[in-house]
């Protein structure tokens, strides 16, 4: 097994998963915030959500952007750290719409479960960032 592979087809794979996982997250906060769920807490229910996701996302649209103007080559990155990046993009934003989705499930109000989310997402984020961070600085020929 090659231990490389393409970077412009790994990165558009990687921002698929991330613009599908925040699409629907946004989708489902929209449907809420129109459901009147956060009441008159509205800002704050938007002011977890978007920290939570729009950092690893910025920068995964930025490297899409970036590669998609340089001419095309053939340069490769890790197999691994692709993966990784991949399994624990998907683990994140699986956390992600689980804080939303199973608040009934919880005595905590919305916006409680979602301050108490920070303990495991913050974490979670953090090796997610630096997991798509070797595999972007893995880039080579």
């Amino acid at each position: 097994m090659n231990g490389r592979v393409l970077i412009s087809a790994c990165q558009r794979q990687l921002a698929g998963v991330w613009l599908i996982g925040c699409g629907l997250i946004f989708l489902l906060m929209l449907g809420q915030t129109l459901g009147g769920k956060y009441g008159g807490q509205v800002d704050k229910a938007w002011s977890w959500f978007i920290p939570t996701v729009l950092p690893i996302l910025s920068i995964i649209v930025g490297a899409v952007a970036y590669e998609a103007r340089r001419e095309p080559q053939s340069v490769t990155a890790d197999r691994l750290a692709f993966h990784l990046s991949v399994g624990l993009s998907l683990f994140y934003l699986l956390l992600v719409i689980a804080t939303v989705l199973f608040q009934p499930l919880s005595r905590m109000t919305p916006l409680e479960l979602m301050s108490v989310s920070n303990l495991w997402l913050g974490p979670v984020q953090g090796l997610v960032g630096i997991v798509v961070g070797v595999f972007f600085a893995s880039r080579g020929n």
